[in-house]
């Protein structure tokens, strides 16, 4: 597999800079989540980009690891945390294929906008499922974009083999939602904000 955090990399500053398509579904997103926390709780948010979520969440917890694999964003969080003066939370530069923490380590394991973008979703929400803790909770907001915008595959295919787009992988809310049933969670709440955005809490 290519290494496509160059591409994250040059677009780091402009993510920063970007607005949340939808402040009030990402404040109802924020809300449903925070309700899950206690302060004794220890955190992972995989694919963290910039950090903005992380460090939204980080007074209602203990600790966070927030890890994503383009040094730049995670540069950009560091900074973030330093000027908003928290402490609980550890940005790291790691991709999800390479996550490798304890088993039952976390209380919550958050995965927002990234796992459309791995191409072995399975061993990663695998991963997922062994790092919680028993009676965790996965919580992921993924862009299924195997139904509404199927058509595009061939676009990106060309994007893509040219080293212009990164990987994306087409699949629809009902398959997404199957795989992560099939790695043993129970589906708690199945959101769907948009026709292409599917927000799932999961319990172990």
């Amino acid at each position: 597999m290519k290494d496509e955090s160059i591409f994250w990399d040059n677009t780091a500053k402009k993510y920063a800079a970007k607005p949340v398509p939808s402040e009030e579904n990402y404040q109802e997103k924020l809300k449903s989540t925070q309700e899950l926390f206690s302060p004794e709780m220890k955190v992972l948010e995989i694919g963290c980009g910039t950090g903005t979520t992380s460090l939204i969440h980080a007074p209602y917890v203990k600790q966070i690891i927030a890890t994503d694999f383009s040094k730049e964003m995670v540069a950009i969080a560091k900074e973030k945390a330093v000027a908003q003066e928290i402490t609980n939370v550890e940005f790291r530069q790691e991709s999800v294929q390479e996550m490798s923490f304890q088993n039952e380590e976390f209380d919550v394991i958050m995965a927002h906008s990234i796992l459309h973008l791995v191409e072995d979703r399975k061993t990663v929400l695998e991963k997922i499922y062994r790092s919680l803790k028993p009676g965790g909770h996965f919580i992921t907001n993924t862009g299924c974009i195997g139904g509404a915008l199927k058509i595009f595959k061939p676009l990106w295919y060309i994007g893509f083999s040219l080293g212009k787009l990164p990987y994306i992988g087409f699949f629809s809310k009902t398959e997404f939602e199957n795989e992560v049933k099939n790695c043993g969670f129970k589906i708690e709440r199945n959101w769907s904000p948009t026709k292409v955005d599917l927000f799932l809490i999961s319990k172990k």
